[in-house]
């Protein structure tokens, strides 16, 4: 079977590749974003999870091709890396912690453990423990979870191609020809270093400019509140959460009394509007940002805090010379890549509220920033 992609061109699926394919786990990730409230700055960023775990796949497959070390196991972990995500995909992640202190990562392993698509792999013949211990990163898994593995080459191909941001276009084919393995560790050859150096940098581009714009932020942070309501109220379930598309999601919290008003606002994109926007001062404590926004007549669900890095700051790539020999890290020879990853260990903060409440808000946290 062959399924046409706009980045790779005709990406190919094995028997059991398609029979996974059509499982309702996976039908579900056409209806999952694949950058949640991204659309309300870069309208052409509503691709899926689907799409986006088709090219994983094709990606996995091509580095273990090039490694000499195919499995199928691994080739299955692309395919179905993001089978656990929440509506709105990471968006939903905060609430999946707080409520069932777990990752979406788990989520998926518990969905592959107890579905058809159990039955799937054990008819293909192929190991369970294998594949459960790559999808948790292990072995082969740092082919598709690695700092430069292929759910990263493929995102940020993909966002960039769709958003119509240039930041994340990276040269894919020539990075996924450079890996190797040092000690069952994911690792890049040397000549591979300047491909790996490009594509830490687009992702911190891609941050700044897509993940972490300010308009997305305030949505997703408003979206969460409305969904911490609904739980919270006892109007849905946290296990549920894995079952549900967007659209579903969706109306389910313009349902809900305690839900509806702060959802429809970020779906008529009614947003907040910021009140506080830069890096997170030293010591700061949410819960006296809050307690001075309140007591300066401002209702819970009519602001939002969003206190955060991007990931990657702690990425690191081990890089090896043509006989395998350690020449060292990818933050140790480029001083590049290391000045990137010390501004993103800087957590920022955004305060957002109704536009009338703005110089309120600004004045009640002067004290407290």
């Amino acid at each position: 079977m062959y399924i046409r992609d706009p980045i790779f061109g005709n990406v190919h699926l094995n028997n059991v590749e398609k029979k996974i394919l059509e499982t309702e786990p996976m039908q579900r990730l056409r209806h999952i974003k694949q950058l949640g409230f991204v659309y309300m700055v870069y309208p052409g960023g509503t691709h899926t999870r689907f799409e986006h775990s088709l090219g994983t796949m094709h990606l996995t497959k091509a580095i273990m091709n090039n490694l000499g070390a195919y499995e199928e196991e691994a080739a299955l972990v692309g395919l179905m890396h993001d089978i656990g995500h929440a509506p709105f995909s990471h968006s939903s992640d905060p609430e999946l912690y707080k409520y069932l202190n777990t990752q979406h990562e788990n989520v998926g392993e518990k969905i592959i453990r107890s579905s058809e698509i159990k039955d799937h792999i054990n008819d293909a013949g192929l190991s369970m423990t294998k594949l459960i211990k790559y999808f948790n990163g292990l072995g082969k898994g740092e082919i598709v979870t690695g700092a430069v593995g292929s759910d990263r080459i493929d995102y940020l191909s993909r966002d960039a191609m769709h958003t119509g941001v240039a930041y994340g276009i990276i040269d894919y084919n020539r990075i996924s020809a450079k890996f190797g393995f040092h000690k069952g560790k994911l690792a890049v050859y040397y000549e591979g270093l300047q491909g790996a150096e490009s594509m830490l940098i687009a992702r911190y581009f891609m941050h700044n400019s897509v993940y972490f714009h300010h308009t997305v932020r305030i949505a997703t942070s408003m979206y969460r509140k409305a969904l911490d309501a609904a739980i919270a109220n006892g109007d849905l379930h946290p296990g549920s959460l894995s079952t549900f598309t967007d659209s579903q999601m969706q109306e389910s919290l313009l349902s809900f009394k305690s839900s509806s008003m702060l959802m429809s606002k970020v779906i008529n994109r009614k947003l907040f509007k910021r009140a506080y926007d830069g890096l997170s001062p030293h010591n700061m404590k949410i819960g006296e940002i809050e307690e001075a926004i309140e007591k300066a007549g401002v209702n819970s669900d009519q602001y939002i805090i969003d206190a955060t890095k991007p990931k990657g700051y702690e990425d690191n790539i081990t890089v090896i010379d043509k006989t395998n020999r350690v020449i060292g890290s990818i933050s140790s020879l480029s001083p590049l890549v290391a000045t990137l990853q010390d501004i993103l260990r800087k957590s920022s903060l955004i305060i957002a509220t109704e536009k009338n409440k703005v110089s309120a808000v600004k004045e009640a946290i002067q004290k407290v920033l």
